[in-house]
């Protein structure tokens, strides 16, 4: 889950129509479909700008807040999976305090509460619903960040399917890092191939860009890897 930068210009069927769905209508969805880059605001698997397989997601939701039901700020893009998932959940504090992530939200990053076990031997970090033989792509909070422990509750982004997807990009990852590593062991015999080893680069750093699918999960695995050193940073 990445910060989304939420467009300042809301549709205007959203103020001008009365219908009562308004907010499912092709220029909302197409909007929010441009401003999170086609991907489900919560796991970052890519969705379909029309059609089946996303759904308008309200942050508060309007079975709870009416009047909000039809706020452009408070609208995000999601998967039909993670939609249904946090349904009309709404976990708040005692103080009311919302206490899972709002993607949009530019006070947080999600990136500071949510991260993604990208070692075979990764810690689980807090109590998790799945078993360790699945740890690998796993969703886990960061830094034990309660706000990132309830956003993978109430979302179920530790479901298989959603490890499944992560684990193939991180094979995508390895395979980059490791022909990079490669290259620099040979360059270290004066066998290097300066445009291999700058194309490795440029792999592992479109994999981070916020246009790609779990890029959260690439900047966590070029975070723990330390690929900083390598001229590749977590966030471009």
């Amino acid at each position: 889950m990445i910060q989304i930068k939420r467009t300042s210009s809301a549709p205007s069927v959203l103020s001008t129509s009365s219908a009562q769905n308004r907010y499912n209508r092709p220029s909302v969805v197409k909007a929010l479909h441009k401003m999170q880059h086609g991907k489900c605001c919560y796991c970052e698997d890519y969705i379909p700008d029309s059609g089946r397989g996303k759904e308008v997601e309200h942050v508060r939701p309007r079975s709870k807040f009416p009047h909000l039901a039809y706020d452009w700020n408070n609208l995000l893009l999601a998967c039909t999976a993670c939609n249904g998932a946090k349904s009309d959940q709404f976990p708040t504090s005692p103080g009311g305090d919302l206490l899972i992530l709002d993607p949009s939200d530019p006070a947080l990053d999600p990136e500071d509460h949510v991260s993604f076990i990208v070692k075979e031997d990764g810690d689980i970090g807090l109590g998790s619903p799945v078993s360790l033989e699945a740890t690998l792509g796993l969703a886990i909070p960061r830094a034990g960040s309660p706000l990132g422990e309830e956003t993978i509750r109430t979302t179920k982004l530790y479901q298989s399917h959603h490890v499944k997807k992560r684990r193939d990009t991180l094979r995508g990852l390895r395979r980059c890092y490791l022909g990079l590593l490669y290259e620099i062991k040979k360059a270290s015999k004066g066998e290097s191939n300066a445009i291999k080893v700058e194309t490795l680069k440029n792999e592992l750093r479109d994999f981070v860009g916020g246009d790609k699918a779990y890029a959260s999960l690439a900047r966590a695995f070029v975070r723990e890897y330390r690929l900083a050193r390598l001229g590749v940073h977590p966030n471009l």
